[in-house]
């Protein structure tokens, strides 16, 4: 498998799909992926190896993410565990914002080597809508804690827009593996 592929595959594995409170589509096996496939292209750019360096914190930290407790509807408690969860979230918005920022200027690297000027446009769109997702989410759950009726408000809007941008980031490593030239693996 490719290392653009193996991204590819770790995209995947972040949509966050559950059954009751358990992720079906493990983050952590997809940050797996991601160490294996940036592994891979960390011979082509020192970006991809800075974007690696990110990837077993948060497989580790993700396991937290497994198993989500339910709160009721319009209660928030604002014990130790739900701050530290709120603390755990912040942390690995930041790793992931760093791993995706590196992955794409890895990209944008290659492209340029290349003089793929498409690629690097397309990447550098990407790493934007990429990080103006997170943001607004941050945003939207702050507010939610202050408010949670906005919570429930926003929640299918911003699962449709997580949806988009994920499917955006792995359209762009199928893009990447297809009109980049470096050897598979």
């Amino acid at each position: 498998m490719s290392g653009f592929s193996s991204i590819f595959w770790g995209f995947l594995f972040m949509f966050d799909f559950r059954i009751q409170v358990w992720d079906i589509l493990p983050n952590f096996i997809g940050y797996i992926f991601m160490y294996y496939g940036l592994g891979n292209l960390s011979l082509y750019s020192s970006q991809f190896g800075n974007a690696k360096k990110y990837s077993i914190p948060l497989a580790v930290l993700s396991l937290f993410s497994l198993y989500q407790v339910q709160n009721s509807v319009g209660r928030v408690n604002f014990d130790f565990l739900s701050l530290g969860a709120v603390a755990l979230g912040i942390i690995t918005t930041v790793l992931d914002l760093l791993l995706v920022y590196h992955l794409c200027l890895g990209i944008i690297d290659l492209a340029k080597d290349q003089s793929n000027d498409d690629l690097q446009e397309l990447a550098h769109h990407r790493w934007k809508y990429y990080f103006f997702y997170k943001v607004v989410f941050i945003i939207w759950f702050t507010i939610g804690l202050a408010a949670p009726f906005l919570l429930a408000i926003g929640f299918i809007p911003m699962f449709i827009f997580s949806i988009a941008v994920l499917l955006l980031m792995m359209a762009l490593m199928k893009k990447s593996q297809e009109s980049l030239s470096i050897n598979r693996f």
